[in-house]
């Protein structure tokens, strides 16, 4: 309405500038025309009150120009209303990145729910990316890089953001102090689906940091290559891993696994670490998948003075797999525990390969059904009870099934 108001004024301006008493105004010269306009709606025409052959189209046909009521948030930054039917929208800028600014601008916009990557993508030495709540990057399977030589935010996720099919690659010199790389902001959960993470650091002193900080739902593949020297952990953070497949590599001194409570379900891999897999009192719950968690010259569990060692949880058709060189290490209080937590329809399995300080970890069985592999030979529990895992191949509570 006020687009046609306008119009009517300038033409009234018009009008009276070129009136005069003597000669009417020339329609064609007020911006009047005899042409049809193909964009126009039907009862969208004006006509000039001096000819009325004349004419000038003031609401157009919508649909005609490409406007549509479909929702475009999920693909496009900047909308353009319909002047005839402001529902109709048309896209003014989509959500698509072909170099490091455009994924920048457009990821911490909050215009984008998916920000889609068109190229493989070099970030500016120690600059990183804030990714506005609502927002996911998908790489579109192209490589996102970024380095630095000095501690900085890379990646910091707000609530309901995160990554997927992509490939990241970070390469850390000098130092990894205050270097902060994944980081979902307090109260905030992120997700990650199809991914693959490999970082690099040369740092020599001991700056422990973690890779990942925060709470992240994290599904399909799942591939994380941390290549250090010492002390690049995976993450303080929280972990659920749904429907995943998980290739999880650490190396470096003090390279240690997850540092934070950790769910999997109908999940199934791999994490292979240079430091321990459950440390600082966390919970690792599996649930419907196969997990090995594997250690061969380091320790599975390991706790600071003073702090609780961790649990490793077994519910419903679960198999873990601890392959280590020790079971427990550090000056934690208390021994770690495994707990069977699963039904008698849908039994757990703990494997165990290893030897050493087995006396540091007890077993809780809930049913007949649970089944531990000890370095080979197969046992089941008698009754609902808990043993060391030392003595578990002595107990009258377990018998050997070979």
């Amino acid at each position: 309405m006020r687009y046609v108001m306008f119009l009517l004024a300038l033409l009234i301006t018009n009008v009276a500038n070129a009136m005069n008493c003597q000669k009417l105004p020339d329609c064609a010269s007020l911006g009047y025309s005899k042409e049809n306009d193909p964009n126009c709606a039907d009862d969208g025409y004006m006509y000039c009150p001096f000819d009325q052959d004349y004419k000038v189209c003031v609401q157009y046909n919508c649909k005609a120009l490409g406007f549509t009521e479909s929702d475009k948030t999920s693909w496009c930054a900047d909308l353009i209303k319909c002047k005839g039917n402001e529902k109709m929208t048309l896209c003014q800028k989509p959500c698509f990145a072909t170099d490091a600014q455009s994924l920048k601008e457009l990821a911490e916009s909050g215009k984008c729910k998916i920000v889609t990557m068109r190229s493989d993508i070099t970030l500016p030495p120690n600059q990183g990316i804030t990714l506005a709540t609502n927002t996911i990057i998908d790489g579109g399977n192209h490589i996102l890089s970024s380095s630095g030589n000095k501690g900085f935010d890379v990646y910091t996720l707000n609530n309901n953001s995160g990554f997927k099919n992509i490939f990241i690659k970070h390469d850390q010199t000098q130092t990894q102090q205050d270097l902060l790389f994944f980081q979902s902001t307090t109260g905030s959960k992120s997700t990650l689906q199809n991914i693959q993470v490999e970082v690099k650091s040369d740092d020599k002193e001991d700056h422990a940091k973690a890779l990942f900080y925060g709470t992240y739902e994290i599904s399909g593949k799942f591939k994380v290559d941390i290549q250090s020297i010492l002390h690049l952990t995976l993450s303080v953070a929280v972990f659920t891993f749904k429907n995943a497949d998980i290739n999880i590599t650490t190396t470096g001194g003090s390279g240690d696994g997850f540092n934070g409570n950790t769910d999997f379900m109908n999940s199934q891999g791999t994490v292979t670490t240079r430091g321990v897999s459950v440390v600082h009192g966390s919970i690792l719950t599996v649930e419907n998948s196969k997990i090995h968690l594997n250690t061969p010259t380091n320790d599975i569990f390991w706790a600071g003075s003073g702090r609780a060692y961790g649990t490793i949880r077994l519910k419903d058709n679960a198999e873990v797999k601890l392959t280590f060189k020790d079971l427990l290490f550090g000056e934690g209080s208390g021994i770690a525990h495994i707990k069977f937590e699963s039904s008698e329809t849908a039994p757990a399995t703990l494997i165990v390969e290893g030897e050493q300080k087995l006396d540091s970890a007890d077993v809780t069985a809930n049913n007949e059904a649970n089944t531990v592999v000890l370095n080979g030979v197969t046992y089941h529990p008698k009754k609902a009870t808990t043993t060391l895992l030392s003595e578990i191949q002595t107990s009258d509570d377990w018998t050997c099934a070979q």
